[in-house]
């Protein structure tokens, strides 16, 4: 009889064999004959299914693919919460994979996986600016209903920081921190000149009136106020949006360039001017000195990470930050950021997810203070062990204030393709004077419209 062909109970099998058991006869030799009860209980284990062997859960391991950001000061850090994230979890466990080379090979690497059916990849790390192509090819998974499944408090994060990495509707990335523009200043120089500090609600004709006043001589001896401005394109957008302008019709989902437009150009100009027309910073290659670290210049217009430069013995006088000045449309800066997105395929996707959670929630904010002075996204350790930390400026409150008027960079799926190319080359020409603001952009206008077809 098969197995399955048994539908009585054990219970009920011992009930009816029960009555019979008193006409059992003895056995041979004086042995007495098994109890019924002990045969029913026999054919009922011979009956039921073998039980199978518990079987271990499934270790998933998630891959971190990464370039070696930072010229590599990055990596033990980024390989210690690797190593934490493994002490806290069983099933779940991660790798560290340096990818050669910069993020684009990075992203390079993750295509090519995709279109090979390659699954391993967990996270990779991408910048703000390559979102445009890592959406459009499909290389990196939505994370809203992750976030929604295992409901995240999403209110931890700085919302615009979160808010620039979304794609088409969709949250891609989650940054470790925002790097932005500030300005930094000389105090002692500035009380030398007798300039007031300025302040976090300056705007562009206070900020141009100090450099034109305070830039002085001529050639050899010439004394330069600003020491330098950040010129790529990245850092070029917010003096764009601050004049009103837009470097696309539409940045989220882009059809044409729009750098020809009256008000993009006239934040170019600006800036042009500073070079050109005012001479308060100079030009490309004009000197060879660090004026502001050697304390020739009083201000600096630079990044929030930069400040690493001026801390402690670095330089030889004291110093503060403030907010980039508004313009004419308010005030507004790039969000910049180093940020983390799951590969879109990966077979170790819960892995993938809990490792992005772990390396840019608390754990992994702290560990990056260590190498960066960018602000953390995670607003718990931006406000207290960021702002608390040994040698932060007085005015520490002004860089973390630009985490309220952040901006997303524009999403061409294009961008690499473009970048190098398009505003490399011509805003580099604006800035060397190779070129005019209306021929610099007309000429990156053909290029850019000619990638997005």
């Amino acid at each position: 009889m098969k197995a399955t062909a048994l539908t009585l109970s054990r219970r009920r099998i011992l009930a009816g064999l029960a009555g019979t058991a008193a006409l059992l006869p003895l056995a041979a030799c004086g042995t007495v004959a098994a109890p019924a009860a002990e045969q029913a209980e026999e054919m009922a284990e011979e009956a039921a299914p073998a039980a199978e062997e518990p079987q271990a859960p499934e270790v998933q391991v998630a891959k971190w693919f990464t370039a070696s950001y930072g010229g590599g000061s990055f990596d033990p850090v980024q390989e210690g919460l690797v190593n934490s994230f493994n002490e806290q979890n069983d099933q779940l466990q991660a790798e560290y994979v340096i990818v050669p080379g910069n993020q684009q090979d990075c992203i390079e690497k993750v295509r090519t996986g995709l279109a090979a059916g390659e699954r391993d990849i967990g996270i990779f790390n991408c910048s703000p600016i390559w979102l445009g192509n890592i959406g459009q090819a499909g290389l990196a998974a939505e994370l809203d209903s992750l976030i929604a499944r295992d409901q995240v408090d999403m209110t931890e994060y700085a919302p615009l920081a979160i808010e620039a990495h979304h794609y088409q509707g969709s949250l891609i990335a989650i940054p470790h921190y925002v790097n932005s523009l500030i300005a930094v200043y000389n105090k002692d120089l500035m009380d030398k000149l007798g300039e007031e500090y300025p302040q976090d609600s300056w705007t562009w004709d206070d900020f141009m009136t100090f450099v034109r006043r305070q830039t002085t001589g001529a050639g050899a001896q010439k004394q330069f106020a600003l020491a330098t401005i950040p010129r790529g394109f990245n850092p070029i957008t917010p003096w764009i949006w601050m004049a009103g302008g837009s470097t696309y019709d539409d940045e989220e989902n882009p059809t044409k360039s729009t750098m020809s437009s009256p008000e993009t150009r006239a934040g170019l100009q600006w800036v042009s001017d500073l070079f050109h027309v005012h001479q308060v910073t100079p030009r490309p290659g004009e000197v060879s000195e660090d004026l502001f670290s050697g304390g020739v210049s009083p201000l600096i217009v630079t990044t929030g990470a930069a400040m690493s430069r001026y801390r402690g013995d670095r330089v030889s006088f004291a110093w503060d930050v403030v907010g980039i000045p508004a313009g004419p449309a308010g005030r507004t800066t790039f969000a910049g950021s180093y940020a983390q997105a799951v590969f879109s395929d990966s077979i170790a996707k819960d892995a993938a997810w809990a490792l992005l959670r772990h390396v840019t929630g608390r754990e992994g904010a702290l560990a990056m203070l260590a190498v960066s002075l960018s602000v953390p996204v995670y607003t718990p350790v931006a406000e207290n062990e960021y702002r608390n930390a040994d040698g932060q400026p007085d005015g520490i409150d002004n860089v973390l204030n630009f985490l309220t008027y952040l901006r997303g960079l524009p999403k061409n799926p294009n961008m690499i393709a473009i970048y190098g190319p398009a505003y490399g080359t011509y805003l580099g020409q604006i800035w060397s004077g190779e070129a005019s603001v209306e021929e610099a952009t007309a000429a990156m206008d053909t290029i850019v419209d000619g990638e997005l077809g």
